[in-house]
């Protein structure tokens, strides 16, 4: 019974861990970065095209081609991918710990006051 608790556990975390490194890298600005002299240099990501020269910092939107598009798409849903396999974790997990009494103290909680109310 322990093993399978952390099991579990460690699931449910290497899940949010690989959510987060999903989301930061197709958030990213550094999929390639070039630099060309002390003080220049150039990265790109998935959407933009950054520059930085001189302690200042200039992005455009990153003209996107065939390959590109393809990629971002499936960056994008790689992230959904992980939000629908979190949430389902998490009601199985709500789901097989709760009970009624557990539920309707939720519902009560969350449950506007009817009274003050005209």
């Amino acid at each position: 019974m322990f093993a399978k608790k952390s099991v579990n556990r460690l699931t449910f975390g290497v899940m949010v861990i690989g959510m987060v490194f999903a989301v930061l890298a197709t958030e990213g600005k550094y999929w390639e970065s070039y630099l060309f002299e002390k003080s220049i240099s150039i990265y790109t990501g998935l959407w933009l095209f950054c520059g930085f020269q001189f302690s200042k910092e200039n992005c455009i939107k990153r003209s996107i081609n065939d390959p590109l598009r393809v990629v971002q798409s499936f960056m994008v849903m790689g992230c959904l991918g992980y939000l629908v396999s979190l949430l389902y974790v998490v009601r199985h997990y709500i789901k097989k710990k709760s009970n009624f009494k557990t539920l309707s103290v939720i519902l009560n909680v969350t449950e506007k006051p009817k009274f003050g109310y005209t």
